[in-house]
């Protein structure tokens, strides 16, 4: 598939555009990530209005303009209408796929991929077992190699700590993070394990220094989507630990 072409679309957000490239970097595809912005009304009516492209595209919206792909990859409701736009211009050449709900009809779509848990099935949707993602055998060890110098310092076992955020149930305060930095802190001295800290896009500015007990030996990194962050790294380590069961929590 060297010779297709590859486009994934998406409003810029690292947890949609991952999955994205993910798909396409497995089927053999260098995909060009474009990241889109749409003007009003369409970015509050999408993707239920008809979007007309160029018009529609914000002024800091990567352009899309032909020659169109072969391969289209979007996630997120803003990428929709600018894929239903995409088919149209290339008279249903571009073959389509949307990760997760798109919020039309799915014959709409060539192809949807959706985690197993949402409960949908269909003739055109394929059932992941959860988000899809970019880690290969081969990106472990490349990254794991560049980032040693920094973790060269952390007693073994090593513990990877991946931050979140707030979502629509719950919410990451900074009372709630300090929390459970300080538990973390407390498993790594009882333990003698060196924590590895990466709080994410969703975590915030104002929630962030409150990993700060979790952090005594390695300062967290900022997990921004810009730039190397090192979560494939601090996957890398071969070996699962958790605390023992008898451990108090």
């Amino acid at each position: 598939m060297g010779r297709q072409t590859c486009w994934v679309v998406t409003d810029g957000k690292p947890g949609m555009e991952n999955q994205c490239l993910g798909l396409a970097e497995a089927v053999g595809l260098a995909p060009q990530a474009k990241r889109v912005a749409l003007r009003q009304p369409w970015r509050s009516l999408s993707p239920y209005l008809p979007t007309p492209l160029p018009l529609a595209l914000a002024g800091n919206s990567d352009p899309l303009d032909p020659p169109w792909p072969d391969l289209l990859v979007t996630s997120g409701r803003q990428a929709v209408g600018p894929a239903l736009a995409i088919r149209r211009k290339s008279r249903g050449r571009t073959f389509w796929v949307h990760i997760q709900d798109p919020g039309i009809p799915f014959a709409w779509v060539d192809l949807v991929a959706l985690p197993r848990h949402d409960g949908k099935a269909g003739r055109n949707v394929l059932q992941t077992r959860g988000a899809l993602h970019r880690v290969t055998a081969e990106r472990l060890k490349r990254e794991a190699e560049a980032f040693a110098p920094t973790l060269a310092h952390l007693p073994h076992p090593r513990i990877a700590v991946l931050v979140g955020g707030s979502n629509g149930v719950y919410r990451l305060t900074p009372t709630v993070m300090a929390d459970v930095a300080e538990q973390l802190a407390d498993i790594a001295k009882r333990h003698g394990a060196g924590l590895m800290v990466t709080p994410s896009r969703r975590t915030g500015r104002t929630t962030r220094p409150s990993c700060a007990p979790a952090c005594a030996t390695c300062p967290p990194w900022s997990g921004t989507g810009r730039g190397r962050t090192p979560t494939s790294a601090t996957l890398a380590w071969p070996t699962p630990w958790w605390p023992p069961a008898t451990a108090s929590p």
